[in-house]
């Protein structure tokens, strides 16, 4: 009984501390909800995407943010044809553009831990004998020369796209048509190249037997579970891929007016390794995951992957990565890596931070970017975090610079000359470029000022002393010519129009029939309609070349005889103009027969110093 009541007294106390318990405010321990670097929080992230797709110009995008495993905010705007009123969703397609090249850096680095890649053995090692024609120096060029894009390459003249599906090449055979200059020596320029990145892919063919294609969908695309991504130039290697591409139009959107329909714009792009795959945001997503994992996925060894990552080539002396194998590094609240595209449809961005996992792909049938979301993401970069090391060189960096992306040599060279950068003096010991600040830092590097927008430059110098800025992806390099190149271009066009007017002259003349015969007047004329001819050519073959993305072999001979022939013309009528300025019977017409001459010999000149005849070799 005792024992009874005392358990009994004992359950009646438990049950009033119980009581008790239950009547105290209950205090709860939620986790802490996550935030980006850029200071917003996961659950907004969605809301904040919007209000800035609200901002942009966009017939459709796609886009996913995603935080390791896990995707954070995924969503379709717009629409994919906005004639036919079809939406984007999640089974839209987009082309990557140079996204894909990151798949050839992947695969390289597969073959590397195999031991079948060494990424310092000249290059010419894995081609077949006598692949390349093209090379100016004897220098060997490595595996990470390509990847670094410093092989010293320029610009392709010939296709490297085509919209014939019929006319695609197999890769081997597309390289060899398209092979550009190299005009630098490897190492000294950095100088981004679809066609030395396409070359890496066909290197990867000769290594492993296997069509480049077929190898990224075994070692890359399949492992990562991507079955809606295809990388071949038709896409047919994932049929469903090409089904639904063919549903998919590009638009573009002027500054001032609505957007411009510009049909479906499907490019068959034959150095594929370069810039052809094409799938939806899910496996892009995937892809980018799968490269911040830290357990490496596609790797035998996680310090493969670490390699992959790690910087490849650096700004000035400083120890910031300029490129990492391939990718590029961009400096915000922190450091990401990645890669972004463009077609002659989409545009497209994969960007993540390898410590974080957090990251997003985005892509569209256009042209643009989200504006602000890098900095919503990873935030804004502190200038004050940049390395300043000890100022090594104050050599003067004022002067005009050219970009080396661009056909260096043949007959596009003059475009080259289009794009003038003056760096000037402030006054105060740094520089101006545009509305930018440049201030050094030391340790190679210049802080660049632009309002908010915080950035930095390398600087360096050629082998022949010629100084060099290093803007990421593609460096400057001083050019004293430069003013009188572009002069020189700017004075061939108004020399032209000029013949515009006295041949609209003559022509009201000869009605009034008050034309005056001299020597020579028919070469005179013909130079003139020569030149008007000439300036045609040029602005044709710019635009042929931007339209295509180069020029075919035909189009090429077309404008370079053409041009020669021009040339020619102006020669033989500097000729006449010359022996005529010296005849007795023409003395009173010496002066307009020396300017003639003037005008024939500089413009021959033209033609033969900017190569616009040459359409071999190049």
């Amino acid at each position: 009984m005792t024992i009874r009541k005392n358990m009994r007294q004992a359950l009646a106390a438990a049950g009033t501390a119980l009581m008790l318990l239950a009547s105290l405010p209950v205090q709860t321990f939620a986790a802490e909800e996550q935030t980006t670097p850029g200071g917003v929080k996961f659950s907004e992230l969605s809301d904040k995407v919007d209000a800035i797709a609200e901002k942009g110009s966009f017939a459709s995008f796609g886009y996913a943010v995603f935080s390791g495993d896990e995707i954070i905010t995924t969503k379709h705007y717009g629409e994919i044809d906005m004639e036919g009123h079809i939406a984007a969703d999640e089974n839209t397609v987009y082309e990557w553009g140079s996204i894909t090249k990151t798949t050839i850096w992947v695969s390289a680095m597969q073959l590397y831990e195999q031991g079948r890649l060494d990424l310092d053995a000249d290059i010419r090692g894995y081609l077949p004998a006598n692949f390349l024609h093209n090379l100016k120096y004897d220098e060997p060029i490595t595996f990470l020369n390509l990847m670094n894009h410093n092989a010293g390459f320029c610009e392709s003249t010939y296709l490297i796209q085509t919209f014939d599906e019929n006319a695609v090449l197999p890769l081997g055979k597309a390289l060899q048509e398209s092979e550009p200059p190299q005009v630098w020596r490897p190492g000294e320029i950095t100088s981004y190249s679809n066609w030395g990145a396409a070359l890496a892919g066909y290197i990867i063919e000769c290594i492993s037997g296997m069509p480049y294609s077929d190898y990224v969908h075994k070692n890359i695309f399949e492992p990562l579970g991507m079955e809606h991504t295809a990388i071949a130039p038709d896409h047919k290697d994932t049929p469903w891929v090409r089904e639904q591409r063919e549903k998919l139009k590009a638009y573009g959107f002027p500054p001032i007016g609505a957007a411009k329909a510009l049909g479906p714009q499907m490019a068959f792009i034959m150095l594929y390794p370069a810039g052809a795959a094409t799938g939806t945001i899910a496996d892009l997503a995937a892809y980018a995951q799968g490269l911040c994992d830290p357990d490496a996925p596609l790797f035998e060894k996680p310090e493969t992957q670490e390699l992959l990552f790690s910087g490849s080539a650096f700004y000035g002396s400083s120890e910031l990565a300029s490129c990492c194998h391939g990718f590029w590094p961009e400096y915000h609240g922190v450091t990401t890596v990645g890669h972004d595209g463009g077609t002659s449809a989409c545009s497209s961005i994969m960007t993540f931070d390898r410590e974080s996992g957090l990251g997003y792909v985005w892509m569209t049938n256009g042209i643009g970017k989200l504006d602000s979301i890098d900095d919503m993401l990873f935030g804004k970069l502190d200038a004050g975090t940049l390395p300043a090391g000890e100022n090594t060189d104050n050599t003067d960096i004022s002067g005009f610079y050219s970009l080396p992306r661009s056909t260096q040599k043949g007959l596009l060279r003059f475009v080259s000359r289009l794009n003038l950068i003056p760096i000037l003096k402030d006054g105060s010991g740094g520089y101006k470029v545009g509305t930018a600040a440049l201030t050094r830092k030391g340790s190679g590097l210049l802080q660049v000022q632009d309002g908010e927008n915080t950035g930095f430059y390398g600087t360096g110098r050629l082998s022949d002393g010629t100084p060099a800025l290093q803007l990421g992806s593609m460096d400057a390099f001083g050019n004293p010519l430069l003013p009188a190149e572009f002069g020189s271009l700017c004075l061939y066009a108004l020399i032209a129009v000029i013949s515009v007017i006295l041949l609209l002259v003559k022509l009201i003349q000869r009605i009034a029939k008050k034309r005056k015969h001299y020597a020579g007047m028919g070469m005179i004329t013909l130079a003139q309609l020569a030149k008007i001819a000439s300036l045609a050519l040029m602005v044709a073959a710019v635009s042929v070349y931007s339209a295509n993305m180069g020029l075919t072999k035909q189009n090429g001979m077309i404008f370079g005889i053409a041009q020669g022939v021009c040339g020619l013309i102006f020669t033989l009528a500097a000729l006449s103009s010359f022996g005529s300025m010296f005849s007795k019977k023409e003395k009173a017409k010496a002066p307009k027969y020396l300017f003639n001459f003037l005008f024939n010999a500089f413009a021959a000149a033209v033609v033969v110093y900017f190569q616009m005849y040459q359409f071999w070799g190049i």
